[in-house]
Formats: structure tokens, sequence, C-alpha cells
């Protein structure tokens, strides 16, 4: 919350230096602005760009299972129908089947499927398949 203010107060302060110490001449035809004043408003402009920068990273990385679980459920909707999962009469673990078994159910299910959940952490099975997740 803090630096959301902080680059708040950057932009006003921005403002205010542009409105306090900006003439117009010939008749509010070009703008009269100090050489120090312009100095000024791009600094300013560098730290508040920063700061709106660092800030959507964070909540880039405080959301990203928000935005990874949004992205997987409209991909396996997106595959739904378009490929078919091999019947499990064997009953292997995840740990058991083929790299072309976990990468079907990868696509069709999503990283959520109860073939991938071990107690409490996911098992992909094979690298490959972790790689794609």
């Amino acid at each position: 919350m803090a630096l959301k203010d902080f680059s708040t107060i950057i932009g006003l302060m921005i403002n205010f230096f542009f409105l306090g110490f900006a003439k117009k001449k010939y008749h509010y035809r070009e703008p009269d602005i100090q050489e120090w004043v312009i100095e000024v408003i791009e600094i300013l402009g560098i730290i508040q760009g920063v700061s709106s920068g660092v800030l959507i990273l964070f909540y880039a990385i405080n959301k990203k299972k928000l935005i990874t679980q949004m992205k997987w459920r409209n991909f396996v909707e997106h595959n739904k129908g378009k490929y078919e999962v091999p019947m499990n009469n064997d009953r292997l673990e995840v740990n058991e089947m083929s790299i072309e078994m976990t990468h079907l159910i990868l696509l069709t299910r999503g990283p959520e499927a109860h073939e991938f959940t071990i107690g409490d952490r996911l098992s992909f099975g094979n690298f490959f398949t972790w790689s794609e997740y």
C-alpha cells in the first residue's frame, strides 16, 4: 500500500511542479518552463515509472497462482474433446506411467488431476511432463 501511495504522491508532485512553474507566452501558444523544472519533472517521472513497475511486478508475483490456475483452466477447456487419455487398466501410479500418458493427462485434466496428487504435493512422474507444467 505504501508503494502505491508513494507513486501517487510522485505523480502529484510532477503535476504541481508543472502547474506552478510553467508559464505561457505568445498568447498561450508556447509553454515557457525553466530548465531546472524540466529536469525535476524528468527525474520524478523516472522515479514514478520505476515505482509503478515494481508495484506491477509485486502484484504479478502475489497473484501468480491465481493467474496460472486461470490459464490452466482455459487451456484444459480448449483441449476437451481434442485428446483422449488412454485407460489405466493396470492401475499404474504416475511414476510408472509413460511420458505420453502423463502428457495427455496434463493436457486434458490439468495439473490438478488426481493422478498427479501424491499426498500434499504434485508429482508428474517424469521430467518432461513436469517441465510442461
